[in-house]
């Protein structure tokens, strides 16, 4: 009994984690301006998850979250899944290469892979709400998630070894 009851703690607690930071973003940075585009905390975490213990945030877990951040960030239903599914996706394909990678090879790949997928994100954006984005603040927004990867990183590591993998 006991040790169902840490696997599904460890299968719950990444997907609490996750509807923690869409209500951070939420809280924190939509209701200042809801003219920003938003690249989210979700991807770092996702990101991370994904290279690491992918067996604990699976795809469906990932959409989830990404609908529901949707509907708290006022995005087009879909927006925000799609987003993450990407990342998830770009993050399973360089996974082996990550794993040998010092931290900072990793947070190099990890800032390729959100440039990418905010780029395509803000194209999405525009054509399915037809609103242009400052890159101003689409560049600022860019380095506040690059610079706080380390953070989430680490604090995704945290978690990652309470709920069982000590990678």
């Amino acid at each position: 009994m006991r040790f169902l009851k840490k696997k599904y703690f460890s299968y719950v607690v990444p997907f609490l984690v996750l509807l923690l930071f869409a209500f951070f973003e939420a809280v924190f940075f939509v209701q200042g301006n809801k003219d920003i585009f938003l690249i989210s905390l979700l991807t770092c975490f996702t990101f991370y998850f994904s290279v690491f213990n992918s067996k604990r945030l699976n795809i469906v877990f990932i959409f989830l979250i990404g609908i529901f951040s949707d509907m708290l960030l006022f995005f087009p239903l879909g927006f925000q899944s799609f987003i993450l599914c990407f990342t998830a996706f770009f993050s399973c394909l360089f996974k082996r290469s990550l794993l040998s990678l010092s931290f900072k090879g990793q947070w190099a790949v990890f800032s390729g892979v959100l440039l990418i997928v905010s780029l395509s994100g803000l194209l999405l954006l525009q054509l399915t709400l037809n609103k242009l984005v400052s890159p101003a603040s689409f560049l600022l927004n860019y380095i506040v998630i690059v610079l706080s990867y380390p953070f989430i990183a680490s604090f995704s590591a945290f978690i990652n070894q309470k709920t069982g993998d000590h990678r």
